[in-house]
Formats: structure tokens, C-alpha cells, sequence
């Protein structure tokens, strides 16, 4: 009886593992389904966003002297826009990277002030009425080595979050040589955590 019963587990538990592992490899293909939609996806989006930008640029380098300086200025907003915009489709696209385990990292040596410069620019458009952007930058940065495009995408995301819960006061960023440190900080007036 004893022996019955244990043996009557045993081919329980192994039902039970290769249900369990029948499940895991249904799992594993839809993330790989996921992830191969989000990278085509994600592709499909950056073809025509790329072809906006560029043609954005254009006009705008044609229509100055051409247009009212009002114009213009809202030129450089879609412009800002539709590289946030890339900005957020590129993060998508990295998500699913991360996710299959195949995120890459491209360090390079750059200067960090355009970066936090054009990080402010690109979340202008995304402050509520009212609230400032305050940008102070040090004049003796170094160059930095580290991949450029995952730290200006950092530093969007936070600029984004504290331009989206600022009501009132002001969202700053700072670049600051501490010797043999860089800080890049993000600060605002908003709600907080």
C-alpha cells in the first residue's frame, strides 16, 4: 500500500514537471514573439519618425530669415518633439534588447553640456505652464566616456517624470565637476515621491 502510494506520487510530481516545463516553453516563445514584434515594431515607427526629423531640420535651417522667428521656434519644438519621441521608441526597442539578454553598450568620449543642453531642450515643450527649467551647467566639465545616447535617455526620463508631476516652480538639471566625479542631478518643485 505504502509502495503504491509513492510510486502513484511520483508519477504525479513527474506530470506535474513536464506540465510545468511544457508551460515555461510556451512562455519563452511568446517573449520571443513579444520581443521580435517590438523590435519590427519598433523599427516601423523609427523609419518615418527619422524621415520627419530630417525633414524638420531642413525646413527649419531654410526658414530662418524666410519665416517669423515665432515659426521657427515652433519648428525647433516639433523638431524637439520628434526626437523625444525616437527617444521613447529607442527605449522600447532596448527594453526588448534587455529582455532577450542582448543589450549593447556603445561608450564613446563626449562632452556632457550639449547633452544636458538638448536634454532640456527636448522637455520644454513638456512643462506645464509656469513651471521653469532651470539648466546649470559647470564650464569645466571633462569629457565623458560612457555611451551617449543611454545617458541622455536617462536623463529624459527623469526630466520627463518631473516635468509631468511639476505643477508649479520650476524643473532643473545640473552638471557638476566634483574633481574627480561628474553629477548630473535632477530636481524639481514637484509633488515628489
Amino acid at each position: 500500500n505504502g509502495l503504491s502510494r509513492q510510486a502513484a506520487i511520483a508519477i504525479q510530481n513527474a506530470r506535474l514537471f513536464s506540465d510545468a516545463e511544457a508551460a515555461q516553453a510556451v512562455a519563452e516563445r511568446a517573449n520571443e514573439a513579444k520581443s521580435t514584434f517590438l523590435a519590427n515594431m519598433s523599427h516601423e515607427l523609427r523609419t518615418p519618425l527619422n524621415a520627419i526629423i530630417g525633414f524638420t531640420r531642413i525646413v527649419q535651417r531654410k526658414a530662418k530669415g524666410q519665416l517669423p522667428d515665432k515659426q521657427v521656434d515652433n519648428l525647433g519644438k516639433v523638431l524637439s518633439s520628434g526626437e523625444h519621441l525616437l527617444n521613447l521608441i529607442n527605449t522600447i526597442l532596448d527594453i526588448a534588447k534587455i529582455e532577450a539578454g542582448r543589450m549593447d553598450l556603445t561608450p564613446s568620449n563626449f562632452q556632457v553640456a550639449p547633452l544636458v543642453e538638448a536634454s532640456a531642450a527636448t522637455t520644454q515643450p513638456l512643462l506645464k505652464t509656469g513651471v521653469k527649467m532651470i539648466t546649470e551647467i559647470d564650464p569645466d566639465l571633462p569629457f565623458m566616456h560612457s555611451d551617449q545616447d543611454k545617458l541622455k535617455q536617462i536623463l529624459l526620463n527623469l526630466l520627463s517624470n518631473a516635468a509631468k508631476f511639476t505643477h508649479e516652480g520650476s524643473v532643473a538639471v545640473r552638471a557638476i565637476n566634483d574633481g574627480d566625479m561628474l553629477t548630473l542631478a535632477v530636481s524639481d518643485t514637484g509633488i515628489g515621491i
